[in-house]
């Protein structure tokens, strides 16, 4: 997206829908979503598929500033928990309606949906900023040792707010550096950053069987996409069926088996 006369989304469908959408809840898109900050504008591009969802509450910023402000925007959801395949789960109560639904048709016809780890579902801020420090400090401390990050800013980073790291980070990756799981690939396909996770918005469900063509046809029916590139196990509660994605700006990108539905911005 380009920054539009309030610095909100704006210039795509995509980003269209969402300033509407907003704006009916009352909420400015250039509150919720600055994308002149390089890393509101990234998780605007990579994870705000959420925001069209139905029949839900998406979230109302893309990326929350911290614990409080994450916990009460949580508190306003309609949630409902349950314990699928042995592991405890916590959704947007249509999500979990629609989860359910998808593992028992999978059970019909002898396909095994089920969670992947504890994680998989809600996520509170601090443990978004854990997943996210496991990648961050890691890829500090070898980019230093090899002089590609001078020790002072390092330091600098670490000490930032959440909105400035995430920024920071992004500027090294553009410089060819890389924070991703052992520092290979963009740290955004490998941990969203505290703040802008789906799983924040209890409509996401990381899936153990992610690999299975059926078990994304049997999702997919009942609303759930993958919507972040590379992403592999995470899909995305969006309530509607796969041929209106389109109409609501959203493209598709297959890589291999996976059909990943992300913003056209």
């Amino acid at each position: 997206p380009v920054p539009g006369p309030e610095r909100g989304p704006s210039g795509s469908r995509f980003a269209d829908i969402v300033v509407r959408r907003l704006d009916a809840r009352g909420v400015r898109a250039a509150d919720a979503c600055d994308v002149t900050n390089v890393g509101v504008q990234r998780v605007f591009a990579d994870y705000g598929a959420v925001f069209v969802a139905a029949d839900v509450t998406p979230p109302t910023r893309c990326i929350f500033a911290d614990e409080g402000s994450t916990a009460a925007f949580q508190a306003t959801l309609d949630q409902a928990s349950s314990t699928v395949g042995g592991v405890a789960i916590t959704l947007q109560r249509p999500a979990l309606e629609a989860f359910e639904a998808a593992v028992a048709e999978a059970q019909s016809r002898g396909v095994r949906i089920s969670p992947r780890g504890t994680l998989g579902s809600a996520r509170t801020f601090t443990t978004a900023q854990e997943l996210w420090r496991s990648r961050v400090d890691p890829g500090l401390d070898r980019y230093v040792s090899t002089g590609q990050v001078a020790p002072e800013r390092a330091q600098e980073i670490r000490a930032m707010g959440n909105l400035e790291q995430v920024a920071a980070i992004l500027e090294l990756e553009g410089q060819g550096l890389r924070f991703g799981r052992h520092q290979a690939g963009s740290i955004m396909s490998s941990v969203a950053p505290p703040g802008a996770s789906q799983h924040h918005a209890l409509l996401a469900q990381d899936v153990a069987e992610f690999g299975s063509a059926a078990v994304h046809e049997i999702l997919a029916r009942h609303g759930f996409f993958q919507t972040v590139v590379d992403d592999e196990p995470h899909f995305t509660y969006l309530g509607v069926s796969e041929a209106d994605l389109p109409s609501l700006g959203l493209r598709l990108v297959e890589v291999e088996v996976h059909r990943y539905w992300v913003p056209d911005v």
